[in-house]
């Protein structure tokens, strides 16, 4: 059995700040052969998730499929009803993650059996995130909630009025995301009260990184921000050729992400100057960093692994159909995941 962290805290999409799932720190291997495929139905436009013996892939046929990685066989799934675009996160023995009818769930990580769910107002795009028993997510009827993590009941509530499809960022003192309205926030993650907010000159479906004291975060006006984590104030700004979707990962002091221009580009995060860029394809899902190398798939030419510090292909990939998903790096195995359902396990 691959060995990956139980930690009950999963603070931002894809658990933390490299966007690696949880996985323990490995040097990267490249694969050399296709270990399993499975086809589930209705395709995937989320990363799947992984802890210890499943991997978890949420479909738009409105199930979560928890997969053997021994076998590639499906264990078990947990059908909702509704389209299902967010990433899970995992908390202990939960499962949590929300769909398109608006409804949050959180599930038995071994069974699938269901733990407890609560209901918003629309779609739930953004993934939910753990921290000290509660849970935080936006929703696109425009607010933000805080829910008990054992029990779903709502802890507290923040109205900005505006769809939010950015996973938050949750210390134990702040929680950070941005917001349809092209603003970022900061609120206390006691109270959801408001301690500042930053405009971008967009909307923002991209996830905040935390790092070296600074938000990072992409926009759909072409630039990735850095604010001051503290006060909001604007550190640099670092324009592109489109919007940015994809959520930043972070390597020491590089932030990666793809934009939708077809470049991933690698920015020195204490002064927002270039490191390099590489034209990949378009690219609206975040970069994933593995050792000394970052992942990422881009919507329809494949996936890349690139030297962080260079930028050289240190491998490449292309399967099946187009994808919005992440790669989810082992210490053994890669898993991805296209649009149309197909989830590869490489070895």
């Amino acid at each position: 059995m691959e060995e990956t962290l139980n930690n009950p805290q999963w603070v931002t999409l894809l658990c933390n700040a490299e966007r690696n799932g949880g996985q323990r720190k490995m040097p990267f291997r490249a694969p050399k052969r296709l270990l399993w495929q499975i086809r589930l139905p209705g395709g995937v436009q989320s990363a799947p998730v992984q802890a210890q013996e499943f991997l978890y892939v949420a479909c738009l046929d409105g199930a979560i499929h928890a997969i053997d990685i021994a076998t590639g066989r499906e264990a078990w799934k947990k059908q909702t009803g509704s389209r299902i675009r967010t990433t899970p996160a995992i908390s202990g023995d939960a499962v949590l993650f929300g769909n398109d009818s608006g409804q949050i769930f959180a599930i038995d990580r071994t069974t699938g059996n269901g733990l407890w769910e609560a209901k918003t107002g629309a779609e739930v795009f953004a993934s939910p995130v753990v921290l000290n028993g509660a849970t935080f997510f936006g929703s696109a009827d425009g607010q933000f909630y805080a829910l008990a993590l054992e029990t779903g009941k709502l802890k507290w509530l923040f109205k900005p009025s505006a769809r939010i499809y950015s996973t938050a960022y949750a210390t134990e003192r702040n929680i950070y995301f941005g917001c349809g309205n092209g603003k970022v926030y900061c609120l206390r993650s006691s109270s959801g009260e408001v301690v500042w907010s930053a405009d971008t000159g967009n909307g923002i479906d991209s996830s905040p990184a935390l790092t070296n004291g600074k938000v990072l975060i992409g926009s759909e006006d072409f630039s990735l921000y850095a604010f001051d984590a503290a006060s909001g104030s604007l550190c640099w700004k670092f324009p592109t050729g489109l919007g940015i979707s994809s959520s930043p990962a972070v390597s020491g002091n590089t932030s990666l992400f793809g934009g939708k221009d077809g470049f991933l580009y690698a920015v020195d995060i204490s002064s927002g100057h270039l490191n390099w860029k590489k034209q990949l394809g378009i690219m609206t899902a975040s970069p994933v960093v593995s050792g000394d190398v970052v992942l990422i798939q881009t919507f329809r030419d494949g996936t890349f692994a690139l030297d962080i510090k260079t930028g050289e292909k240190v491998w490449f990939a292309k399967l099946g159909a187009s994808s919005q998903s992440c790669p989810v790096p082992s210490p053994n195995v890669i898993y991805l995941a296209d649009q149309e359902g197909t989830v590869y396990a490489l070895e």
